[in-house]
């Protein structure tokens, strides 16, 4: 009589630990790869500041305010950096002009110069010609300009359009 050996039941086949271990070298293989590529790239720089659009009358920004002002609109790009534009009920782009002189000279600014401007507004075959003045300052320090843009304009309610803009500049 022959003898033979039952089977172990119940017993689960054996799994080889091979693709296992190869799956845990690649995933470190991927992660130091990862690490290697960050500390050989520079980081990203600092994205530029998002321009803030707003209604800000200079007077928010520490300039004066012509007395018949309506209507603001300001910019702010950056650090140091904006302008303010809005239209005027009275009074025209030399009368402004005497205003910011009065006002700028008295304070922290100093005054650069005075130049006639103009700009040619609306669309190709229907322009027209804003006449005015450009005039510039720089602060008591050097460190920053302002220039205004003072344009006679009459239009809907208004006689002219006032434009300051400042920005840092080297001393």
């Amino acid at each position: 009589m022959s003898a033979t050996v039952p089977e172990p039941q119940g017993k689960a086949p054996q799994r080889s630990w091979v693709p296992l271990a190869l799956g845990g070298v690649a995933l470190s293989l991927l992660v130091a790869g990862g690490l290697l590529l960050r500390a050989t790239f520079p980081a990203a720089s600092p994205a530029p500041p998002i321009p803030v659009r707003g209604r800000q009358s200079p007077k928010e920004f520490g300039l004066p305010v012509y007395p018949t002002a309506l209507a603001f609109h300001s910019l702010t790009p950056g650090p140091g950096r904006g302008s303010s534009a809005y239209g005027i009920k009275s009074g025209t782009a030399g009368e402004v002009v005497d205003f910011y002189r009065e006002r700028l000279d008295a304070g922290e600014w100093r005054f650069q110069s005075r130049e006639p401007h103009q700009e040619e507004l609306g669309e190709p075959g229907k322009t027209r010609v804003a006449k005015g003045w450009r005039t510039v300052w720089r602060s008591g320090n050097g460190q920053r300009r302002l220039t205004l843009i003072a344009l006679d304009l009459p239009q809907q309610g208004t006689t002219g359009q006032i434009l300051l803009m400042w920005e840092p500049v080297s001393p």
